[in-house]
């Protein structure tokens, strides 16, 4: 690198006579034309500026010719440093000299072989940028410098080198949509802020022990970024920092504390995570839409899983939560579509709304005694569980809590719980077993709606309400028995029951809502479909509501 930065001052003195001794690139000797563009910019004290600028464009005679290059180098201008080195701030300004940063826009005289000539860097001049090099004595720079969206799409500048440890910070925006594929962060470097390497080539980088703070969207859609290197001390990444990037592993360290919302939403190429033991919780949606994400490990320090940390991560096969989890929040799993087995830790008490909703091929699932409450949704489209053991303390079990569990054959309900809730075992169409409590006073609506393999079923004698649709298409029932505590069924209660020949209704005053027994439904040959009378009987007292509701339809009543 000496050779090569001496080399290219030699030729840069004979050209302009710059009076300054650092320049880090080398033309291309085979290319016949070159500009060199030099300017100085920021503070001035005795008619000297602080910054200094040079620009070096090369061409080929063809002025289209994409081996067109040029490399920019930033830095102090020696001058200043050397007659007023109290005064070197380092930090470049936003604007300079009246005229919007960046350089592009400044337009100093340019020098070739033969004369000296005015003309202003152009726009096309900038966007050849290929390297640049940021000198020792930078501390700042602002935001946008090197964005493409802004500079007009400065979309080859692929290599980035930083001298010495002055820089704290890569300013919001500083590279964002640039073709940066290269660049080695200082030590110095504490914060990369909002956006700064987003939609780059970079393909992997160490982030620097120091850095404490990566900003939101900061490697945002870098799909290239295979590799990332997290240090301890790193105490902040925000929301979508590397979403949509291309990271494959991460190793997420203790000083984090907590991985924040959404901090690792959206890496469609991540596979594996490991969580360093220090963290303590999983925020919101912290690897929803991870769907290559295959494993990942948890300390033992957890304790929490916000909702949705994990939710659509469809290729999630490892996930073993420790015991020290005592909270996993609404749909956390869900969508894990690849998730074979989960063990429940001992601290849980409820299963959260939605948790393992979609996990299709979810066969085994154990669920400790602590559980008092399973919410609605909680197993929703578990299409591959076949069985499961609710614990005794569960009495609180809500809606569609195994709606289209289609492979669940068997299930026993603890006693204690009060109602079977709205569409609990909604599609359940490979059910042939329920044991219901005694303590059962009510079926919600649709409770069993679909389930084409229940056979039979022994309903509890307190029960009093059977809701709408509670069995409709419960296509092989053929024995029921309606306890004569009953006094509602709700309307299409055993609508397309076609092996339920006949029901018994002991209660003189039950209500029989519309449609409740002995229609089906048919389609004609052109897709029409209608509703009709089965040859049913319904058996119950003389002058009761089952003999009027069997007159009304013209089905067959037996007074018993």
């Amino acid at each position: 690198m000496k050779k090569i930065i001496a080399a290219v001052l030699c030729a840069i003195m004979l050209l302009t006579a710059i009076p300054f001794t650092s320049l880090a690139f080398q033309p291309d000797p085979t290319n016949n034309k070159e500009s060199v563009l030099t300017g100085y910019f920021g503070q001035e004290i005795g008619g000297v500026k602080e910054f200094y600028f040079t620009y070096i464009y090369s061409k080929t005679t063809k002025p289209r010719d994409p081996k067109n290059y040029c490399y920019l180098t930033v830095g102090i201008n020696p001058d200043f440093r050397s007659a007023h080195p109290g005064d070197v701030t380092g930090v470049i300004p936003e604007v300079a000299d009246g005229i919007t940063y960046p350089w592009k826009e400044i337009g100093y005289p340019v020098h070739n072989e033969t004369k000296n000539i005015d003309q202003t860097l152009t726009i096309d001049q900038y966007n050849n940028l290929l390297e640049l090099l940021i000198e020792d004595g930078i501390v700042s720079l602002p935001e946008n410098a090197f964005s493409a969206p802004l500079n007009g799409a400065a979309s080859k500048l692929s290599k980035v080198y930083i001298e010495g440890t002055t820089l704290t910070a890569i300013p919001a925006y500083c590279f964002d949509g640039s073709a940066v594929a290269e660049i080695v962060l200082p030590s110095s470097v504490t914060t990369i802020g909002k956006c700064a390497f987003r939609n780059t080539a970079l393909t992997a980088i160490d982030i620097p022990s120091g850095v404490t703070t990566i900003e939101t969207q900061a490697f945002e859609s870098a799909a290239s970024l295979a590799t990332v290197t997290l240090h301890e001390g790193l105490t902040t990444v925000e929301k979508y920092a590397f979403r949509y990037s291309g990271v494959e592993s991460l190793a997420v360290p203790a000083s984090l504390g907590t991985v924040d919302a959404s901090t690792f939403e959206c890496m469609p190429s991540l596979e594996t995570v490991t969580i360093a033991n220090g963290i303590t919780s999983i925020g919101e949606y912290a690897f929803t839409n991870d769907m290559s994400l295959e494993s990942v490990t948890f300390p033992a320090s957890i304790t929490r899983i916000e909702s949705n940390a994990f939710r659509r991560c469809t290729s999630l096969v490892t996930a073993d939560i420790p015991a020290s989890v005592n909270y996993i929040g609404e749909n956390a799993f869900k969508y894990c579509k690849a998730l074979p087995s989960v063990t429940v830790p001992a601290g849980i008490d409820k299963i959260n709304e939605g948790v393992f909703y979609g996990c299709e091929g979810l066969t085994s699932v154990t669920l400790p005694a602590s559980v008092t409450e399973i919410a609605k949704e909680a197993f929703y489209d578990c299409s591959s569980l076949t069985t499961i053991a609710i614990p005794a303390a569960a009495t609180t079990i809500g809606p569609r809590a195994f709606g289209n569990c289609s492979s669940l054959s068997s299930i026993s309900l603890p006693v204690g719980l009060p109602e079977i809730a709205n569409y609990m075992f909604y599609g359940c169409s490979s059910l042939n077993s329920v044991a219901i409590p005694e303590t059962v006073t009510a079926i919600g609506k649709g409770a069993f709606y679909g389930c084409s393999g229940l056979a039979s079923l022994v309903l509890p004698s307190a029960l009093r309400t059977i809701g709408s649709d509670c069995f409709y298409e419960c296509e092989t029932l053929s024995s029921i028995n309606i306890p004569a505590s009953l006094k509602n069924i709700g309307k299409y209660a055993f609508c397309r029951c076609y092996a339920l020949a006949s029901i018994n209704l002991p209660s003189a005053d039950t209500i029989i809502g519309r449609y409740a027994y002995g229609y089906y439904y048919s389609k004609d040959a052109q897709g029409f479909g209608s509703f009709g009378v089965a040859a049913n009987t319904i058996y119950g007292p003389k002058n009761s509501t089952a003999q009027t509701y069997a007159n009304e339809l013209g089905l067959t009543f037996v007074q018993n």
